[in-house]
């Protein structure tokens, strides 16, 4: 027994100078919290489109605008800080555009010539500026409508003889209308949900939304591999190293490493699952190499294969996109690849 523990000594300590596995073993746990943290943001930036809104020295009328346009749900429009903020902001794409509107906005709405008044700041990966303007004018609409209605009934003759009454009963009937509910406003819309029979076009498995656990499949692969090509080269040198101890002790080592990544990434499952499929993937991974090491006694053509079986899970198995969703043959080519079988239990 103690001999057992002394000859595991060395093996752990033998791995564990190894630059590569190390370079596996640290590294994984930085690659998968990378790989976390741009999802997190990724999904952030898609939840709200950020948009940048600017005024040097906005009067009410414009200050009314601003604070109307932050409460829009739609985008998420904010104020910059100033001018140079804002076109930072758009050319960096944290906005997806920005506006800058005038000084005495209000009093150039009223002169009757406003076209070409606000400035939209946009880069070449905007996409939503279209679209922004229609919230951007729907709000100053909204804002101004009553200015617009109030000059025409002013200077309109029909209005001559109700002008003192037309006044207060507009504006009291545009109040009501801006505050207005699904029963008193001029207008309302009513979605309805109609239950449609065709199957949809995008198969939702298509994409992989956490690529971490495929990643960790593959270094595994890889990682056996090379313990196989290290034992070749063992038994050329007639060293007491059997594969099943070069495999094992590293596929430990890095269990250890991908299951710290997984719990850091919020993909772990619990002990018995992991502990079970690791198991299962561990035989999985000891079988192929018995057979690879018998076919091929060639060290040489052996670590020449390995970027090879990497390349060829990364791309095959379903661990950044699900390619048999397009092709059926790679439902097939997928098979013979082993994190392919790791992936699917799961």
């Amino acid at each position: 027994m103690k001999a057992l523990f002394i000859r595991f000594y060395i093996l752990c300590k033998r791995q564990l100078k190894n630059s590569f596995f190390l370079f596996l073993l640290f590294g994984f746990p930085l690659l998968g919290l990378g790989i976390h943290t741009l999802e997190k943001i990724s999904q952030e930036k898609s939840d709200t489109i950020s948009i940048a809104i600017y005024c040097e020295n906005p009067d009410a009328f414009t200050q009314n605008c601003l604070e109307e346009l932050t409460h829009i749900s739609s985008f998420h429009f904010y104020k910059a800080e100033s001018l140079a903020s804002l076109e930072t902001q758009v050319s960096s794409g944290y906005a997806e555009c920005g506006y800058v509107f005038p000084n005495n906005f209000h009093s150039i709405l009223l002169s009757g010539n406003p076209k070409r008044q606000i400035t939209l700041y946009t880069s070449p990966s905007t996409l939503f500026a279209s679209l922004s303007k229609e919230v951007v004018f729907a709000c100053i609409f909204r804002s101004f409508a009553k200015d617009i209605a109030i000059s025409y009934i002013k200077a309109s003759p029909i209005f001559d003889s109700i002008r003192e009454n037309a006044i207060p009963m507009f504006s009291l009937q545009y109040q009501s209308y801006l505050n207005g509910t699904e029963d008193t406003s001029l207008f309302h819309l009513i979605y309805e949900t109609i239950s449609i029979t065709r199957e949809p076009n995008i198969n939702p498995s298509t994409f992989v939304p956490m690529p971490i656990r495929g990643i960790f499949a593959v270094l595994l692969f890889i990682n056996s591999l090379t313990a196989t090509t290290q034992t070749l080269e063992d038994k050329r040198k007639k060293l007491p190293i059997s594969l099943l101890s070069s495999i094992g002790i590293s596929f430990l080592f890095l269990t250890l490493s991908g299951w710290f990544t997984l719990y850091l990434t919020k993909n772990y499952t619990s002990f018995f699952q992991e502990s079970l499929t690791a198991l299962f993937y561990f035989l999985l991974l000891y079988i192929f190499c018995i057979l690879f090491s018998y076919l091929c006694k060639n060290t040489s053509f052996m670590t020449a294969s390995i970027p090879f079986f990497a390349l060829g899970s990364m791309i095959f198995c379903p661990i950044f996109i699900n390619l048999s969703s397009f092709l059926p043959i790679f439902s097939i080519l997928e098979k013979f690849f082993l994190p392919y079988y790791y992936i699917h239990l799961f």
